[in-house]
C-alpha cells in the first residue's frame, strides 16, 4: 500500500500563546459559518474515530487537539498529534490494518508537518473534499 502522508514544512510559532488565541478565534468563527456541519453527528463521530485509531496507533504523543476551520471556503476539522512515537515493533502490514487504511476509508486526509513533528488529520466536508 503507497503511503499517501503530505508534507509541509510549516515552523514552530515565535509566540505560542498568540497562535492558541488565533487557532481559538478562527475556530470558533469556522464553526459560526458552517455550524450543520461541525454540529453534525456523522461529522462528531468521525472526529471520535479518528481520535481513538490515532490513540490507539501511537504509544506516546506531547498533545492531542482538534480545532475546525474554513480553507478556501471549504470547512474542515483538524486532529494535530504533536510529536508522535511511532510503534516500530509492529509489522508493516499491522500498521496499514490498524492506522493507515480506517483513516483512508473514513476519507482522512493524512499530512506531515516537519517543522512541529506533528502529524494533521484532516476531516473535510465530504461535498468539497
Amino acid at each position: 500500500m503507497p503511503d499517501n502522508t503530505k508534507e509541509i514544512d510549516n515552523k514552530k510559532s515565535s509566540n505560542p500563546m498568540a497562535s492558541i488565541i488565533d487557532v481559538e478565534r478562527r475556530s470558533g468563527e469556522a464553526v459560526d459559518q458552517y455550524p450543520e456541519f461541525f454540529g453534525s453527528v456523522e461529522h462528531q463521530n468521525t472526529i471520535d474515530e479518528v481520535k481513538a485509531i490515532v490513540k490507539s496507533f501511537f504509544p506516546s504523543y506531547k498533545e492531542l487537539y482538534v480545532n475546525h476551520r474554513v480553507n478556501r471556503g471549504h470547512p474542515m476539522t483538524v486532529i494535530k498529534v504533536a510529536e508522535p512515537k511511532f510503534p516500530n515493533t509492529l509489522p508493516t502490514k499491522t500498521k496499514e490494518r490498524v492506522y493507515k487504511e480506517p483513516l483512508e476509508r473514513l476519507g482522512v486526509e493524512t499530512v506531515f508537518a516537519k517543522g512541529t513533528n506533528s502529524y494533521l488529520y484532516r476531516i473535510k466536508h465530504k461535498e468539497t473534499a
